[in-house]
């Protein structure tokens, strides 16, 4: 099982994401842009995992939640990560609240201790739009409207990632949890 934790947005935000992403495909000859419903900022990447391993995932976001409280993003402007001359397009996260930072160090050292294991990824709190994007227009150029409100982070979700007959990609929330400290 391929396997996330991630904050999930509501179906306003989403369709705010997905404004944006149509408005992208005008300024790119090509890319693999991400589904409504995929739409997600991942916390912590865990990687290729047995069934045997989720409950020990949903313990771990069940000791989280008591620790943490809910907490507000801002959505930010287009960025993007190159690899090999094509763009991942991403909206940053503006307002970099320390708390969104804290909530992911913490779910990653929980990770690592509980595995035996280290993550030498540092946390790029990002929403990924597209992927393997060739650009006609430079990004810095492509303005978009920023969204108007700010985003409360109360839930976190264990993510399974499969894909589907049609060979398209699902995310599937296998465990959630309410912060609640």
């Amino acid at each position: 099982m391929r396997l996330f934790i991630a904050f999930n947005f509501s179906n306003q935000v989403k369709t705010y994401l997905k404004s944006v992403q149509d408005y992208l495909k005008h300024h790119t000859l090509s890319g693999k842009f991400t589904s409504f419903n995929n739409f997600h900022l991942t916390l912590r990447f865990l990687g290729e995992y047995p069934e045997s391993k989720v409950k020990l995932f949903c313990d771990i976001l069940d000791n989280v939640k008591e620790q943490k409280e809910p907490f507000f993003i801002k959505l930010g402007k287009l960025d993007s990560f190159v690899r090999e001359n094509k763009h991942i397009v991403y909206m940053d996260i503006l307002d970099k609240d320390k708390r969104l930072l804290d909530l992911a160090n913490s779910l990653n050292l929980l990770v690592n201790e509980k595995l035996n294991c280290t993550n030498q990824e540092r946390f790029k709190a990002h929403i990924t739009l597209a992927r393997e994007v060739i650009l006609n227009t430079r990004l810095n150029d492509i303005k978009i409207k920023p969204y108007p409100e700010k985003i409360l982070v109360k839930d976190i979700s264990l993510m399974l990632s499969h894909r589907s007959i049609n060979n398209e990609l699902i995310y599937t929330p296998l465990y959630s949890v309410e912060l609640m400290a």
